[in-house]
């Protein structure tokens, strides 16, 4: 390693600035596949950033040493204080901001994450300390390339969006496959540019060597040589890129003659058909007696007989029945555009959980309400490793809401998943679903982190369509007490 010359791609960017597609993708490959040589070795970098992927003279790019370092399948370190220490402290995958396990699936998002840095000159998400960073991620989805670069290829786009999904079952699952999708994008880029450029290509000039010699006149009664000698002016033959064959004279020529040659066998085959004169006599003065014309036969009488009707003929063959065509399937680029605009998590959405049962999750609902004392009187998510919740405070209008879509009729038990110590125990909550209000008591847990649920009743669905659901405090035994740590709302339907 220390004979390499190397320098970091944070410095290669602070050096050249953003970089465009068909420079960021052989280092990507490259650094792909330093990556999957770690991942065969059965270790997790969890630190990518541009200031540990080192960049050779030769476009190769290595992975730098780090702390975070482990094995796979090795829990972190136990002190570790909640985030700080599972991932680079630029970048979060979602599943480290929860403290969950992570994967090599992780590593994928981290080097997503630094080259998405490397192309718009900015990391996905940024804020002024690590859990404002890890709470952006949990929430939104990385904007995309083409919002922060106009022009920026929908190849590299969705590539770098599958990269950067919430979700580690939506990204690439090893680093073995990205490999070939990055190879694959670089040649369909390469491909288009090539195609791009071909029509561009202007009229070659021959060289000297097509020049013809010069000739010289002499005057006669001069020598070679003497007296002024007018010389004939030199040309030069310019090739021009190739017609093609219907454009040339000799076609042109041939489909003239080839039209006119059809035209007179056309009007030759129509006066054939026409009715003949009658002929003139051969001598002179004399005429030709007419053609005496056969006595007329007499009309038939009309039959009274019903009318035989004509046989048609044979019939036509019944029309073949032809096999439909097998629906063409879709190509690389028409499945990659399909895929970007696929979303499969929608903000404020309940999602379904099998049979007419649904999940309002936390960090999927909408929060609404008044802002106070520098945000800590409204419901605020709490991406903390012993939670994944809403916590509520003050005031009591403030609320948080989902949509879900009934689909059938009848009757819906309700649960919240909830957690509260002592100074929350006694107050009330308010479920709302559909309009109809079911109201529960908090009791104490043990802790902030430990979720129970309750039951607080069921509510009747009238017909199938779109419900509100939200959750917001009721009576409360002091003003400024704490009402819960929420998880979740469940609904389902109760059996008849």
């Amino acid at each position: 390693m220390d004979d390499v010359q190397y320098e970091t791609l944070a410095t290669l960017l602070a050096r050249e600035g953003p970089l465009p597609p068909d420079r960021a993708l052989p280092l990507l490959r490259e650094a792909t596949r330093s990556l999957a040589e770690a991942h065969a070795a059965g270790i997790l970098h969890c630190d990518l950033q541009p200031a540990t992927l080192l960049v050779t003279g030769e476009d190769r790019v290595l992975l730098a040493e780090s702390a975070l370092a482990r094995r796979q399948g090795e829990a972190r370190v136990p002190d570790a204080p909640g985030t700080e220490r599972l991932v680079s402290p630029l970048y979060y995958p979602p599943e480290a901001a929860h403290a969950r396990p992570l994967d090599t699936r992780a590593d994928l998002f981290l080097l997503g994450a630094s080259f998405y840095h490397a192309m718009t000159g900015q990391p996905p998400f940024d804020g002024p300390d690590p859990e404002a960073r890890a709470l952006e991620y949990i929430r939104r989805d990385a904007p995309s390339l083409d919002q922060q670069v106009p022009g920026m290829p929908v190849l590299v786009n969705v590539l770098m969006q599958k990269l950067l999904r919430r979700d580690p079952d939506e990204r690439y699952q090893s680093a073995a496959e990205l490999l070939v999708v990055v190879e694959r994008t670089e040649r369909m880029l390469q491909k288009r540019q090539v195609a791009r450029r071909a029509p561009a290509a202007a009229s070659v000039v021959e060289g000297e060597g097509d020049r013809r010699p010069t000739t010289q006149r002499v005057k006669p009664g001069t020598a070679a040589g003497e007296g002024k000698a007018e010389r004939r002016p030199t040309t030069a033959r310019v090739r021009v890129g190739a017609r093609p064959l219907w454009q040339t004279k000799p076609f042109i020529y041939a489909s003239a003659a080839g039209g006119f040659l059809l035209l007179v066998i056309v009007v030759l085959l129509l006066s054939r058909g026409g009715t003949r004169p009658p002929r003139a006599s051969a001598v002179p003065g004399t005429s030709v007696a007419p053609t005496a014309l056969p006595p007329e036969s007499p009309k038939p009488k009309p039959s009274t007989a019903a009318p035989v009707k004509a046989d048609p003929g044979p019939r036509p063959p019944p029309p073949r029945t032809s096999v439909p065509a097998k629906p063409k399937e879709p190509s690389l680029e028409e499945r990659l555009e399909a895929y970007e605009r696929e979303k499969k998590e929608r903000k404020g959405r309940g999602l379904s959980d099998g049979a007419d049962a649904f999940v309002c999750h936390a960090v999927d609902g909408i929060i609404e309400g008044a802002v106070r004392n520098n945000n800590r009187d409204e419901p605020n998510y709490e991406p903390k490793p012993d939670r994944d919740c809403i916590g509520y405070w003050n005031p009591k209008d403030s609320l948080v809401k989902w949509e879900v879509a009934f689909k059938t009729p009848g009757t819906y038990q309700v649960e919240i998943l909830f957690a509260a110590e002592g100074a929350a125990e006694g107050n009330e909550y308010v479920v709302s679903v559909a309009g109809q209000e079911l109201r529960g008591k908090v009791r104490n847990t043990g802790n902030w982190g430990k979720f129970e649920t309750d039951n607080p009743g069921a509510v009747t669905i009238e017909k199938a369509g779109d419900c509100t659901v939200f959750v917001k405090a009721g009576k409360k035994k002091s003003s400024n007490a704490p009402l819960m740590n929420l998880r979740a709302v469940k609904i389902r339907r109760a059996q008849p």
